[in-house]
Formats: C-alpha cells, sequence, structure tokens
C-alpha cells in the first residue's frame, strides 16, 4: 500500500479493464482496427482482454497477437467456434468456451465488439 500526505496508507489504484470481442473476419477492417486498439491500450494503465468468437478465430494465429501477450495482452478464443469452423487450436490463443466470454462482459469496466 502507498502512503498518502497525511501518512496513511492509501488502497491501491484499481486497474481499468478493456474488453475486445471480435465477431468479423481477418479480411474486414474491423479486425485491423481491434488489433490498433488492442496495442494502444497495452501502452496505458489498462488491462486488455480479447476473446476471438465465431469468424473472429481464424485470426488466432496472426503475427501481431505474439508481440501483444508479450506486453500483457490476454487472448482467448472459443473452442467451440473453431471447431465449427475447422481452425486449429494454436498459440498464443487460450481456447475456451463461452463462460470466459460472460466473465469478460461481467469484470470489465468497457466492452467493445466488433462485429
Amino acid at each position: 500500500m502507498l502512503e498518502n500526505k497525511k501518512g496513511k496508507e492509501s488502497p491501491p489504484t484499481k486497474v481499468a479493464k478493456l474488453g475486445l470481442v471480435l465477431v468479423a473476419k481477418t479480411t474486414s477492417r474491423n479486425f485491423t482496427h481491434l488489433l490498433r486498439i488492442a496495442d494502444s491500450a497495452l501502452d496505458k494503465p489498462v488491462e486488455v482482454y480479447v476473446y476471438l468468437l465465431h469468424e473472429g478465430v481464424r485470426g488466432a494465429d496472426h503475427k501481431a497477437w505474439n508481440k501483444m501477450v508479450d506486453r500483457g495482452l490476454k487472448l482467448f478464443a472459443c473452442a467451440y467456434s473453431a471447431r465449427q469452423r475447422n481452425v486449429p487450436l494454436c498459440e498464443p490463443a487460450t481456447w475456451v468456451g463461452l463462460t470466459l466470454l460472460n466473465d469478460l462482459l461481467v469484470e470489465c469496466d468497457r466492452v467493445l465488439t466488433f462485429p
């Protein structure tokens, strides 16, 4: 804990959580837009979570994710969506179910979707 001016301990500062949900194809402008927003948010005191859903799972192996994951991005992808599209499970994504998407929607301070 940090001390304030009166010598009392201050509670730690809460870090904002940003959730980004990609539904769009990787060929859409929304995919590129999400990448830019995620990259920019990592420069701020924000925890960034990305969830790839439906056609978005096709972008799980995009080269940009590796650097962002190294910088703290949490990347999740829907295993069911991948199975339905015959997309192989790959890194750096963590393959999960829809329960995690629900947790993101509840826990993040702001959630942006990219249809």
